[in-house]
């Protein structure tokens, strides 16, 4: 129970899903919302996830991650992976070697995604998760509008979490609300204007679970 309230009390910062070989290719065109928050950021992930490995269906840190991140790093690193790890095992979660992302039995076999591997949240509208957070794929405008219309409105942002949990099975991704909260305003009028201008471009965000988040572009 600890454990679980733990987890919601975090709700939706900002950040989404890797890759059940999808053939996404993320560009270097970007945009990084930051946060303050002393836990997991979104630099901390950058340095991290290259040295996160997939052993027995849970995540570590590897040797290399351990000697060369810094003792700060690695702490919140290593409690981020035990949390996830937990959140894997209560719910039968399946991790994809290749791509580090997870998922249920179910989507992990499923070939039905307009964005493979990923759960269809909403038409236009797809998600996927990792030990860092999610990613929210878009595949229409529609789905940009529905999605920020969600996330920008304090009365959907739990709702919107809660269904994200729902359709990827991890419980862990109901604690983005919380803090999601915390830039609203921010985070939607960012989307939109950043659809606006790649309006010929697929896009994603990435949200992690301590309020950092950042755009970006995919094939």
């Amino acid at each position: 129970m600890k454990s679980k309230h733990l987890l919601l009390s975090a709700i939706f910062a900002i950040a989404l899903f890797w890759e059940i070989s999808s053939g996404t290719v993320v560009k270097a065109d970007s945009f990084n919302g930051t946060s303050t928050n002393s836990q997991l950021t979104t630099s901390q992930i950058k340095q991290a996830d290259k040295y996160v490995d997939v052993s027995n269906n849970q995540y570590v840190l590897s040797d290399s991650g351990k000697s060369k991140l810094s003792e700060n790093t690695k702490k919140v690193v290593e409690n981020q992976l035990a949390t996830v790890n937990a959140d894997i095992q209560k719910n039968d979660l399946v991790i994809n070697t290749e791509t580090k992302s997870l998922s249920t039995q179910a989507l992990y076999v499923s070939k039905a995604a307009r964005v493979k591997g990923a759960a269809r949240l909403h038409s236009g509208c797809y998600v996927r998760a990792f030990w860092w957070g999610v990613r929210v794929y878009f595949t229409s405008n529609a789905g940009v509008y529905w999605f920020a219309g969600k996330a920008g409105n304090v009365s959907t942002i739990s709702s919107l979490a809660s269904a994200i949990a729902t359709v990827t099975g991890h419980e862990i991704a109901s604690t983005l609300g919380e803090a999601f909260g915390m830039y609203v305003d921010s985070f939607s009028s960012q989307l939109l204007n950043y659809n606006k201008k790649h309006k010929k471009s697929k896009i994603y965000t990435d949200i992690n679970y301590t309020v950092g988040f950042s755009f970006h572009i995919y094939k």
